[in-house]
């Protein structure tokens, strides 16, 4: 994507989040694209992506719901009770309509963001690390995924699923069943190799 590009989808984000949501997304960019460079992943792509990772971060649950339900997305019971957990998944969907953006890779990054998934390209872990090790991001243990982000890509993702899951269990939240998902292709992978 050009420079001319970015900048465009920039001010339509712009337009669409909260200042604070906007600050994030554009410190998630400039992190994805240091990754994405350091492990030689389309920068511009991978900039672009996490810039629009959170398009639908500061929709309300109302909207959320009507919008994953206009997109057929599955609405299950932890995304009832939680309907911000959607963002993800409705931002996917609305990347077209709202951004201008209509490459499936993209798509699959901003829908992957917050769960991660089996099988995650690069650009979908550094789109997932990006979000999670940006600089404002402050909790026990960042520090090690982000030095480790910078050698190794799989593994920082594999610290960083373990890490928001054991985090969650602490907090006595909700696991969505993408993360498990999540978790389980990582131990599927891990196995296969030992």
């Amino acid at each position: 994507m050009s420079l001319a590009g970015y900048e465009q989808t920039e001010a339509k984000l712009r337009s669409v989040l909260c200042e604070k949501s906007f600050a994030h997304a554009q410190r998630t960019a400039v992190t994805a694209k240091k990754l994405a460079l350091r492990h030689d992943c389309g920068a511009g792509l991978c900039a672009l992506a996490a810039l629009a990772h959170d398009v639908a971060r500061d929709m309300n649950d109302a909207e959320l719901l009507e919008a994953a339900g206009r997109l057929d997305l599955p609405i299950g019971a932890v995304e009832r009770k939680r309907p911000y957990l959607l963002h993800a998944a409705v931002g996917a969907g609305i990347l077209s309509d709202r951004l201008g953006i209509e490459d499936d890779r993209v798509a699959r990054a901003v829908e992957r963001h917050t769960f991660g998934a089996p099988a995650m390209t690069d650009m979908e872990m550094i789109v997932f690390l990006a979000d999670m090790i940006e600089p404002s991001r402050q909790f026990p243990g960042v520090d090690d995924i982000r030095e480790l982000a910078e050698r190794d890509l799989r593994a920082a993702y594999i610290m960083g699923v373990k890490r928001q899951l054991l985090s969650l269990i602490e907090m006595g939240r909700f696991i969505h069943p993408r993360t498990v998902a999540a978790w389980n292709g990582i131990a599927k992978e891990v196995r296969a190799r030992a």
